[in-house]
């Protein structure tokens, strides 16, 4: 019994986390028994992505006036350290192949601006920031399979091609790519990205406006496309079983 659950964390097989929209709570859970266990108070709103890093699990809270991220104790569920970002609204993190941590930030809607920061998850020191322009959407940040090339969707919802398509850098880029890894097409923008782990093929997820059934389309780390096929509504995650 969880309000407008967001993203679940495993921390064992008998804990996780799971965050949830217009609320500061991340509920504590026991996916054996299906009770809430407990509940961690943030001191913004909207939890959203998390991640684990040795023994915390590191929560983003997408608030319109936050620029930190939180780490928790995953043993006592209580906050112990309050790391700095570069942009305000984070919503995704996630760890590179050095262990470090890279943190999207951003609510174009609410007028903050699209942010990257790569940050040391121990120290809390800033190593690089990156900041998308104005008019972009950035969402769905994956990691390759070898860590060091991260994939985000920039999203164009007025119908046009700029900052629309699916985009990748090294971990060690000075700046933003400025050209799609896959443009999205006028009227035309993409809610779902994952990589298959064995072959490193680039699932993307077409929601063709929420209108009506939604695509796949999978391509090689080449560019080229494999395939693509139908499926319901919205695609906008993919779980990959190894």
């Amino acid at each position: 019994n969880i309000p407008k659950p967001r993203y679940i964390l495993p921390i064992s097989d008998n804990k996780a986390y799971v965050s949830s929209q217009y609320s500061q709570n991340v509920y504590v859970i026991n996916p054996q028994t299906h009770k809430v266990l407990d509940t961690v108070e943030l001191p913004h709103m909207n939890p959203e992505g998390m991640c684990l890093f040795n023994n915390t699990a590191v929560i983003c809270t997408w608030d319109t006036v936050c620029n930190v991220i939180y780490k928790v104790d995953i043993g006592t569920d209580k906050v112990v350290h309050v790391l700095g970002l570069a942009g305000y609204a984070p919503q995704e993190a996630l760890l590179d192949n050095e262990g470090m941590l890279w943190v999207l930030s951003g609510n174009k809607p609410q007028h903050r601006v699209s942010t990257l920061t790569r940050l040391n998850p121990s120290s809390g020191d800033m190593l690089a920031s990156y900041r998308f322009p104005d008019n972009a959407d950035a969402i769905k940040p994956v990691f390759n399979n070898t860590r060091d090339t991260l994939y985000f969707i920039e999203a164009n919802f007025d119908g046009g091609t700029a900052n629309n398509g699916v985009y990748r850098m090294g971990i060690h880029e000075s700046t933003l790519p400025a050209t799609p890894f896959v443009a999205g097409k006028a009227f035309q923008y993409f809610w779902g990205l994952g990589i298959e782990p064995s072959t490193g093929y680039v699932y993307i997820g077409d929601p063709k406006g929420f209108t009506q059934k939604g695509s796949v389309y999978i391509y090689r780390q080449d560019g080229t496309q494999i395939k693509s096929f139908d499926v319901g509504m919205g695609p906008g995650h993919f779980y990959f079983e190894r």
